[in-house]
């Protein structure tokens, strides 16, 4: 790194905002990377420098998009230290700056929610990033199934709130609550079914939710079902609860069958052994 570069980047270290100045005058490049492939912006944003931020986001030739060696961008670093100033700043430069997503096709908002970064989601929310938005990859997942899936119930409130979609499908054609049956997470029942999730949606495989929390054996979720839905089909699901419990015996009995013959098994050849 050249001496003009690093001094760049010490001032952002540092707070050296007449430093700074100067050396922009003087035609510092305010991209320049240090060996983290970060930018004085970086370093600005993660030491919480504030003037320096502004500084270096009022300049006409700063890049906004380059990434670090983790692959985060000024943005994700302000999103990272809970810099909410800073990230707003960023947008008003660059208004898609939350729309990037990384390798996995994951956007902020999906990694978020991922961290269960409360804070950040409603970060993003209040600047109406897309509550919608699917995953870049295979299986194309929404951020309510994400949600759902961490059983983290306030989060999954405040998607809902801000016009996340309920019966919004991924690849696999699963709803919110699909996946809620196929966890097996509770607390994340209750919040889909009263704002009006379909309790009776199907997936790709022809099962709805309850089939689905019987199958897996959570019954703790079926329960909830029950108790939270007015739908007509809980007499269904109580039909079903008696045959969960007789295929959860029937494998118990199976599998006590099985060890039985095998240890049997093994007693016999080590007693011809002996004789």
């Amino acid at each position: 790194m050249s001496s003009t570069r690093r001094r760049v980047t010490v001032c952002s270290q540092w707070g050296l905002r007449n430093v700074l100045h100067i050396l922009i005058d003087h035609g510092a490049n305010v991209n320049a990377v240090d060996c983290n492939l970060k930018t004085p912006l970086h370093v600005a944003i993660e030491n919480q420098h504030e003037e320096i931020i502004g500084i270096l986001l009022c300049h006409p030739g700063i890049d906004l998009k380059i990434r670090d060696k983790t692959g985060n961008t000024p943005f994700a670093a302000a999103l990272q230290v809970c810099n909410d100033k800073a990230a707003q700043n960023i947008l008003e430069r660059l208004p898609n700056a939350a729309e990037q997503i990384d390798q996995r096709g994951r956007n902020f908002l999906h990694l978020a929610i991922m961290r269960d970064d409360r804070e950040s989601v409603l970060f993003l929310l209040s600047i109406h990033e897309d509550v919608n938005s699917l995953e870049h990859d295979v299986n194309q997942t929404p951020p309510l199934h994400m949600a759902v899936a961490s059983n983290k119930e306030m989060l999954i409130r405040n998607l809902i709130l801000a016009g996340a979609r309920l019966n919004d499908r991924d690849a696999p054609q699963k709803t919110a609550l699909h996946v809620v049956a196929e966890r097996g997470t509770v607390a994340a029942v209750s919040a889909p079914l009263q704002n009006g999730a379909d309790f009776d949606t199907v997936d790709g495989d022809g099962n709805n939710a309850p089939h689905i929390a019987v199958r897996e054996g959570h019954i703790s979720v079926v329960r909830e079902l029950l108790r939270v839905s007015k739908d007509n089909t809980s007499a269904a699901i109580l039909e079903l609860l008696p045959l969960q419990s007789a295929c959860q015996s029937i494998r118990s009995t199976i599998w006590t069958c099985m060890v039985g013959s095998v240890k049997a098994t093994m007693l016999g050849r080590m007693g011809l052994r002996g004789s």
